[in-house]
């Protein structure tokens, strides 16, 4: 595997905070091959109007969850990465961002986010590095994202 040289990106923008009808947000990195992929290695969060009283989760994960991510769950391969902000209970340096060492994503990226107060919209920032690696190691990392600890 092989890091591209000019292959940052860098992704931010606002998407609508998950609700309990499953709204799953989706970034399109797919360009149709499985010998390109990108490696997270920034993920930060902040509400658009930031309230006292908020408390914002979010995820980054390989599939749709299909849910409200209101709680972390490790254990599950297809997240790569968690950005929580003003958590617990807005208390100094109650920002905390993750994410998971070595990560890869081959297709899309799919962002998931839970919210205590009543924001609609979230800010997202996301850096990228783009890598070329072999269709084999794309496969490989196929198999490393599947879920293998349950729900969520």
């Amino acid at each position: 595997m092989k890091r591209v040289s000019d292959g940052r990106k860098i992704l931010k923008g606002q998407i609508a905070m998950q609700t309990y009808n499953g709204l799953e947000n989706r970034i399109q990195l797919w360009d149709g091959k499985f010998t390109t992929g990108y490696r997270i290695v920034e993920f930060r969060i902040i509400p658009k109007v930031p309230q006292n009283q908020e408390e914002v989760l979010a995820l980054l994960s390989t599939e749709p969850k299909g849910g409200v991510p209101s709680s972390v769950n490790m254990q599950n391969n297809e997240n790569l990465a968690y950005s929580i902000w003003g958590a617990p209970n807005q208390a100094y340096f109650s920002n905390w961002n993750w994410i998971t060492e070595g990560n890869m994503v081959i297709e899309d990226l799919w962002i998931s986010c839970y919210s205590t107060g009543d924001e609609t919209l979230l800010n997202y920032y996301i850096v990228l590095e783009k890598y070329s690696m072999t269709d084999w190691e794309g496969a490989g990392v196929l198999v490393d994202n599947l879920n293998q600890g349950g729900p969520n």
